[in-house]
């Protein structure tokens, strides 16, 4: 009787091990890969100033609308889109209410930014060269971190 009753607890303890172990990869998870209330990943952007956090879109649904519709962004946040296939990916401010910095990247390079467009401007823009990911920030967050043609950044 010792022995099946020694045995229980042995499971039992095992089991609370178990989901502990479970329960702490999940928060080591969840804490490096958080998901914004809009459903995308959010990925942390450091800059030779400090660090941004940037939601990553790779849907063409989710690049097409951006951050249209939107009232306001963290004043450190961004949206990063990550392209399948370098290319010249245009954008424009269709849709938006507040004014943005869109900086173009290749191989997390910087090499191009358009600065404090307004959200009321119809133009579409281009980059010189190809990017394969583009980040959109508040107007004057480029400025603020210091992003230029020819940065690095570090996006985790």
């Amino acid at each position: 009787m010792k022995n099946g009753k020694a045995g229980k607890i042995i499971k039992t303890i095992l089991v609370v091990m178990l989901v502990a172990a479970f329960g702490g990869v999940a928060w080591m998870y969840l804490k490096t890969n958080v998901i914004s209330v809009e459903g995308n990943w959010i990925k942390k952007i450091r800059t030779g100033v400090g660090v941004l956090r940037a939601e990553v879109v790779i849907s063409d649904k989710k690049m097409r609308k951006g951050l249209s519709e939107r009232r306001s962004l963290c004043a450190n946040c961004g949206m990063l889109f990550v392209f399948t296939s370098p290319g010249k990916h245009a954008f424009w401010m269709k849709g938006m209410e507040f004014p943005l910095d869109v900086i173009w990247l290749r191989n997390r390079e910087v090499i191009q930014v358009e600065r404090d467009i307004s959200a009321y401007d119809q133009r579409t823009f281009l980059p010189n060269s190809d990017a394969d990911m583009v980040l959109e920030l508040n107007a004057g967050m480029a400025k603020k971190y210091d992003l230029k043609e020819g940065n690095k950044l570090d996006i985790e």
